[in-house]
């Protein structure tokens, strides 16, 4: 078996393009999400490939390197996904690749005159695609190097020369790979941390499965619609943190104010959490890492921000229904529970404090790696599937349109998020 395949690179307005013809006039193959590590020869290209999408895994060998021909006999085994890791360790320690290298791919597939099309993001290559179809024996292959050459010229994409893609993998192999998710795999985590796109990428691939009744679908639309009429983002000012490093980052503007979505979400529905005053609840959420000084444990930070979130909201005369009750859920809101349990004012303030937990865990999807996740074990109160889906969701979309530049607006984000 021979596969014959081209590639091009697109622009962000090709892609999205292509991609909208495919849907239209191919036959959709699904998404075909993957982590992939790429052991780099100068003959061969070896693959270990994590299918996120299609549940699997698989090692695949291609015996050439792109650059050096449209022909790849390839060789694959589909093997269980969760056996991934173990294999790339035993990859990792005993081939002698020139060069690793990993990474997210964002993929689509679609058939299309009998061709098979991927259209793709990766951060190495950016937009691009490619085109294939495999073939029984070499007498076939010349036709079919024509048939791609035609379909390619119909849909004016541009397939890449052999000298091209020599050029252009040599200078992506030269990329250092500097996400924020091999930074936080690494001992020394960054001082400062901000997402980025194959980090977010990750994390929306790695997508967990939610079981969300029919009637809960129908309660949280409502309590949804409710939130946005509340608009606590409007709440927000870059002033309540005292570090604009920190305020940029992973544990700045967007975390407090989704943290301020989420409290709301959590209080609406729960039961017996008496008659808080939803400011004090927007407010508790918005400031509980404002003294923040780096993204990492920073050790004191919660009681640190409630005497800060005290001295604003002195200076600017704010009439709080239960101030000691935000003060505490900030003061605590980084310590462990079985630290806190037997104070007298978590005792007191025992519903806001353990409320602004549960909604900074929540926001926890932020982080490329899926043990830093929500963990129930950790929480008194612990949010339902409808409402962790719902985290995730709008976690990972904003956390996405930020690494992208894109001006986040939490209203339609949270319509579009309305069952």
């Amino acid at each position: 078996m021979f596969e014959v395949e081209k590639r091009g690179i697109l622009t962000k307005r090709g892609y999205d393009k292509l991609l909208s013809f495919l849907k239209k006039h191919g036959k959709s193959l699904g998404d075909d999400d993957k982590y992939v590590v790429y052991y780099i020869y100068n003959d061969k290209l070896l693959k270990v490939i994590d299918n996120a999408s299609k549940g699997n895994a698989k090692i695949s060998l291609k015996m050439n390197k792109i650059g050096n021909g449209s022909v790849f006999p390839e060789t694959e085994i589909v093997f269980h996904r969760e056996d991934f890791n173990k294999t790339k360790f035993i990859l990792d320690t005993i081939t002698t690749p020139e060069k690793v290298m990993a990474g997210i791919q964002k993929r689509q597939n679609f058939i299309y005159k009998d061709c098979e099309f991927a259209i793709k993001w990766s951060k190495y290559w950016g937009y691009h695609f490619e085109i294939e179809k495999v073939v029984k024996d070499e007498i076939q292959i010349q036709q079919v190097n024509e048939d791609l050459e035609n379909i390619a010229k119909e849909l004016n994409i541009k397939i890449m020369s052999d000298d091209e893609l020599k050029i252009f993998t040599k200078k992506a192999e030269e990329i250092t790979s500097n996400n924020l998710r091999d930074l936080l795999m690494g001992k020394n985590k960054p001082r400062y941390q901000y997402n980025d796109k194959e980090s977010v990428e990750w994390i929306k691939i790695n997508q967990p499965v939610f079981d969300i009744s029919k009637s809960e679908i129908v309660r949280i639309s409502t309590i949804i619609e409710k939130i946005i009429n509340i608009s606590p983002w409007d709440f927000f000012k870059d002033t309540f943190y005292v570090n604009d490093q920190v305020c940029k980052g992973i544990h700045g503007k967007n975390h407090a104010i989704r943290a301020s979505i989420y409290i709301l979400l959590l209080y609406f529905t729960q039961k017996d959490m008496g008659n808080i005053e939803v400011n004090d609840l927007i407010l508790c959420a918005l400031f509980h890492d404002c003294s923040r000084i780096n993204d990492n444990n920073d050790e004191g930070h919660g009681e640190r921000s409630a005497n800060l979130f005290q001295k604003y909201a002195q200076k600017n005369k704010w009439k709080l229904k239960d101030f000691d009750a935000v003060m505490s859920a900030i003061h605590f809101h980084d310590l462990e529970y079985e630290d806190i349990l037997h104070q007298e004012n978590y005792i007191k303030h025992k519903n806001m404090c353990d409320l602004l937990k549960a909604a900074d865990s929540l926001d926890r999807y932020r982080f490329p790696k899926t043990n830093w996740w929500i963990k129930n074990k950790y929480l008194n109160i612990v949010p339902n599937d409808a409402i962790k889906n719902i985290a995730f969701m709008l976690t990972s979309n904003t956390e996405l349109e930020c690494a992208e530049g894109v001006e986040i607006n939490y209203k339609k984000n949270l319509e579009n998020l309305k069952y």
